[in-house]
């Protein structure tokens, strides 16, 4: 999903993968929100930090 010879993102597969990993489970957990358009794509230290911070703040809370 990262091209090291460009050191640019597949952005669309990341989006892909992080919304099939959230959206089966959004009925259970109504505040569980994908954020893959919210990443920060412009370097690899960017994102990884961002993608951290989107972890850490999933929203587990059921009704």
């Amino acid at each position: 999903m990262y091209h090291t010879e460009d050191k640019s993102f597949n952005k669309d597969a990341i989006i892909t993968a992080i919304n099939d990993a959230i959206e089966p489970y959004q009925e259970q957990f109504v505040h569980l929100e994908t954020f893959g358009k919210t990443l920060n794509y412009t370097t690899l230290e960017e994102f990884s930090h961002s993608f951290y911070l989107h972890l850490k703040d999933l929203n587990y809370t059921e009704l």
